[in-house]
């Protein structure tokens, strides 16, 4: 159980510096300067790399333990004393530093549709309110070449 309580320690101290980044993406596109804007999309697109990292460590872990599609809450529920303990307060940062992640992200993706609004772009199938950026039909995708004209 130490192993998994030394992952999770991590785990949470990961999600709490994506919550510091994202609110630092937020200030930056609230800057509206190029550079920074840039700069967001690669911090963005390594803490996406490092979350898939995380989460594939995490299933693997939970899956050596025998703890295999188990939730953080049944996790806790099989613990007692100082682990469990331990584990709830791991479960509380968590979800404080999860809700703040959401939190600037749809204050971020509001910020980018009020933009292409402003641009005159059609924000219903450019940024969805579940975040994600619009993606044509595969028909649309495909070379010039191989369309029928």
């Amino acid at each position: 159980m130490e192993q998994l309580i030394e992952f999770l320690r991590e785990y949470v101290a990961f999600f709490e510096e994506m919550e510091h980044r994202q609110e630092e993406k937020l200030e930056k596109l609230l800057s509206r300067e190029l550079s920074q804007i840039e700069e967001t999309i690669m911090m963005q697109q390594a803490m996406d790399k490092r979350l898939e990292n995380m989460e594939r460590r995490r299933s693997s872990l939970f899956e050596q333990l025998g703890y295999g599609g188990s939730t953080f809450q049944e996790l806790i529920a099989s613990q007692s004393g100082a682990e469990a303990k331990e584990l709830i307060g791991l479960n509380e940062r968590l979800e404080h530093a999860v809700g703040n992640i959401r939190f600037y992200n749809e204050k971020a993706s509001g910020l980018a549709r009020a933009e292409l609004e402003k641009m005159g772009a059609d924000t219903g199938s450019a940024v969805t309110k579940n975040g994600g950026i619009y993606k044509p039909e595969a028909a649309y995708r495909r070379s010039m070449l191989e369309r029928k004209i």
